[in-house]
Formats: C-alpha cells, sequence, structure tokens
C-alpha cells in the first residue's frame, strides 16, 4: 500500500524542503518505511546530505497542489528526535531516520526507520476534493507521460469534483494547478517549436 503525504527535508543550510511523496510503510519491518524520491529533487539531496525527514500526513489537498507545484511560506515547526520541520497543519507524522539508501535507476529507495509517531486524536473527515487535488498534483508532476487529451479531460474531470465538493481554498488551489500545467504546456510547445 502506498499513502500519500507530504515528506519535509532539511538541506545542510537547514533550509526546509516540502515535497508531496508516496510513502510505503513496510509491513513486518517493525517500524520502517520505504521512500522513493527521484534522484534529480531535493528531497533526495536532502536525505542523502541529512539522513532524516518528517513524513507529514495531511487531510489538506490544497497544501499537496501548492508544494508539488510552488515554493509555499509553510507554518513549521521543529521535529523534537531529529533535525527537521513538522508541518502545523497534518493529522499525524513520523520524524524517520535513514537506514538504506540505494540509488539505481531513476529514483532512489531510501529505507526509513520511524524514530518518532505522532497522531492527533479528534475526528477526522474527508472530503472529495482533497482526494481530487492530490491526484490533480500527482498527475501535474507527470505531463510528460500522459498526452495533452488525457491530462485535460482528466483535469476537468478533478476540477467538476473540487466544484462540487470542495470550499474556497480548494477551489482557489485547483485554478492554481490548472494554471500551471497550462503554463508548462505552453513551455513545452514552445521548446518542441524551437
Amino acid at each position: 500500500m502506498i499513502i500519500e503525504a507530504i515528506v519535509t527535508t532539511l538541506d545542510a543550510g537547514g533550509r526546509c524542503n516540502p515535497a508531496p511523496m508516496g510513502v510505503v510503510p513496510l509491513s513486518g519491518e517493525g517500524g520502517r518505511i520505504l521512500l522513493r524520491p527521484f534522484k534529480a529533487t531535493h528531497t533526495f539531496r536532502n536525505l542523502k546530505e541529512t539522513g532524516f525527514a518528517v513524513v507529514n500526513m495531511s487531510w489538506d489537498g490544497a497544501l499537496y497542489v501548492y508544494t508539488a507545484l510552488g515554493d509555499p511560506e509553510l507554518l513549521v515547526f521543529p521535529a523534537e528526535k531529529i533535525p527537521g520541520r513538522v508541518l502545523r497543519d497534518h493529522w499525524g507524522y513520523w520524524e524517520v531516520a535513514v537506514e538504506e539508501l540505494k540509488e539505481a535507476g531513476e529514483r532512489a529507495a531510501v529505507t526509513c526507520r520511524i524514530v518518532k509517531e505522532v497522531a492527533r486524536e479528534g475526528i477526522g473527515a474527508f472530503n472529495r476534493a482533497q482526494a481530487a487535488l492530490i491526484e490533480g498534483a500527482i498527475l501535474a508532476t507527470r505531463l510528460h507521460l500522459h498526452s495533452p487529451a488525457f491530462i485535460k479531460a482528466e483535469l476537468d474531470r478533478l476540477a467538476t469534483i473540487v466544484a462540487k465538493t470542495g470550499g474556497q481554498r480548494e477551489k482557489e488551489a485547483m485554478d492554481f494547478l490548472q494554471d500551471y500545467v497550462t503554463r508548462a504546456r505552453k513551455v513545452g510547445e514552445k521548446n518542441a517549436a524551437d
């Protein structure tokens, strides 16, 4: 099973980098997870340099969009057991330490040990707009893998869900997402023409 989370890492200078990422809990591994960052990313470099991360679980689909496609100012606080930052907007998080890092292929395989686990108490509710935004953010980071027609159809479908079930924040995030994809497509078309 892959769970969606926002992984925060620090670079050697202490700057926080948030990145939405699928995280694989390793069953039978006693508190271990697998991260699969692309090797060309800040997340990979930071994991390799510092050996630590915070895996933040959030219901806020807009947060996934903005951290995947933009450079948002985030409200964070220091992790307790590792050098790292925790997103304020979470329902739970893991502070993790890298145990093994394999660099074969385009994506690394980073096995981490959970050194601290926090889960907020209270009632959590899920909204379809949140799921649509997460799917849209994932799609927008994979534009090179799909045809423009597929991307447009999928974004239109997701935008309908957000329009029906989302609040103002979700609608603004969908607008941001659609603008991002439009700009990226224009850049891609221009580069192809050059």
